[in-house]
């Protein structure tokens, strides 16, 4: 039972750790092309729905 456990904890702590990378990815690059108002829609977004 706890390895089950274990095993869902740290796909979970991977997911999030490759989600988040993927995210500051997207925005590293939105900001080095000076898309500033992309930048903004994109931070706002992903964070509004995933609370959502």
């Amino acid at each position: 039972m706890f390895m089950q456990l274990f095993a869902v904890g740290a796909g979970g702590f991977l997911g999030a750790i490759t989600t988040f990378s993927a995210f500051s990815l997207d925005n590293m690059g939105l900001l080095r092309l000076g898309e500033y108002k992309m930048l903004a829609i994109n931070i706002i977004l992903n964070v509004v729905l995933t609370l959502f």
